[in-house]
């Protein structure tokens, strides 16, 4: 699998320009702004895009969508719909990187009206006036998982339509492991023995590498009340409030370096092999995400889906969740029409069904939920893996996070303190924080 880039950078940087309508020059405010966010670190979930070049059709259509290939074929036809009934053209455009496609947009017009992407650019394009808010009406926002709207909302106001969510899980091969483990002592256990064995050479394949991973890493830091940015009483984050070198972090962290110990986690697992190792047998637990479902079929493993498991002293893991969502672009050429595509079509529950069945996510919309879980259980598996979840940090101050605390649980598996890890990553992050 690939990683789904965290913060926005280039996305950004690319259409600020044409926002502010000027272009680069060596000091100006935009080019600035640019460089700073492209050399950004990036670590998320995707799956996996490969570049491709970018055709607008010709003449431009009254509506343009952008979004990545597995969507794109599967919105098609419904968006070609919306735009007979009302008399309009439309197209959607298959584009690999969504990301470099916006970053190379050199006028409004060659740019789209609606485009697709997970809800951790939503930050920093909000800051910088790359999106226009969406309105969806009190009986609409019902009708969406409540985590996946907190994840379209920034700063008390929608900027999105949620149609996916994504998010880690315990992926076992049935036959070395026939039940969920409740507790990581029992996933050890039968790791131990299936090692013993000769059945496997890895207890639990989970991604972390030489820099870390902060997706992997966040449950154990959130397993005993801790986090990244502590909440204000209505549950939004605040930046400026650091929590992660907390006591209830550092009980997660401990844990963490006890795998660590243990070789339970090794830190030459990574985000390039830790599918493929499984797929190869090389361990009867792996944790990843919906996207990784293809590889492993064609591995022919046979797999099933559970919750991460309990941790000792009551121990809760909690991943992060990742929301993907429709945007409106600020530069859209046809803003009323985009505001009523992301209203009206892409909050219909046989688009998002559609979706879900090409992506493999969990949909938003409650009614899709419902319809894709009750044909297929591995929707309603990865839903219950990510119910407690928490939505990644949209703020632009993720910017800052990303790349020590990932570094910070690298260090954790590979045997450093956890406590100085952990403050150094915080001091570092506070040092960054705008």
């Amino acid at each position: 699998m690939s990683r789904r880039p965290g913060p926005c950078g280039p996305v950004v940087a690319g259409l600020l320009l044409l926002l502010v309508g000027c272009t680069p020059s060596h000091g100006s405010t935009a080019s600035t702004a640019a460089t700073d966010l492209a050399a950004a670190p990036g670590v998320g979930v995707d799956r996996p895009r490969s570049p491709q070049p970018l055709v607008t059709a010709a003449p431009r259509a009254d509506l343009v969508i952008w979004a990545p290939p597995d969507v794109a074929a599967a919105l098609r036809p419904r968006a070609e719909d919306f735009g007979r009934t009302r008399g309009v053209s439309v197209t959607v455009e298959s584009v690999s990187d969504v990301r470099s496609a916006l970053q190379d947009v050199t006028a409004p017009e060659s740019g789209p009206d609606v485009f697709l992407g997970p809800h951790t650019w939503l930050g920093e394009m909000e800051q910088q006036r790359v999106i226009s808010r969406v309105t969806l009406s009190r009986n609409q926002q019902r009708r969406l998982a409540p985590k996946a709207l907190a994840g379209a909302r920034y700063d008390g106001q929608l900027w999105g339509v949620p149609y996916a969510i994504a998010n880690l899980a315990l992926v076992r091969n049935t036959d070395l492991a026939p039940q969920a483990p409740q507790t990581y002592e029992q996933l050890i256990a039968n790791g131990r023995r299936l090692k013993a064995e000769g059945k496997v050479n890895r207890i639990l394949l989970q991604s972390t590498g030489s820099t870390g991973d902060v997706y992997s890493g966040y449950p154990y830091l959130r397993a005993y009340g801790g986090g990244i940015f502590a909440k204000t009483p209505n549950g939004q984050y605040s930046p400026g409030r650091l929590v992660l070198d907390s006591p209830a972090s550092l009980e997660g962290a401990r844990r963490l370096a006890e795998l660590g110990r243990e070789g339970v986690i090794q830190p030459d697992v990574d985000n390039t092999n830790a599918v493929p190792l499984f797929g190869d047998r090389h361990g009867a637990y792996l944790v990843t995400g919906a996207w990784s479902v293809p590889v492993i079929q064609a591995s022919g493993v046979p797999y099933a889906i559970s919750p991460l498991p309990a941790l000792p002293r009551g121990g809760k893991p909690v991943p992060l969740l990742d929301v993907d969502l429709f945007y409106v672009s600020a530069t859209a050429q046809s803003p009323k029409l985009a505001q009523e595509f992301v209203r009206d079509c892409a909050t219909r529950r046989d688009v998002q069904v559609r979706l879900a069945r090409a992506t493999g996510l969990p949909p938003a919309l409650t009614a899709a939920y419902r319809d894709v879980a009750a044909r297929d259980h591995h929707y309603a598996a990865w839903f219950d893996a990510g119910r407690d979840g928490d939505p990644v940090p949209s703020v632009p101050a993720m910017q800052a996070v990303w790349g020590p605390l990932g570094q910070a649980f690298a260090d954790i598996v590979a045997g450093k303190d956890p406590q100085h890890s952990l403050t150094a990553a915080a001091r570092q992050i506070s040092s960054d924080l705008p």
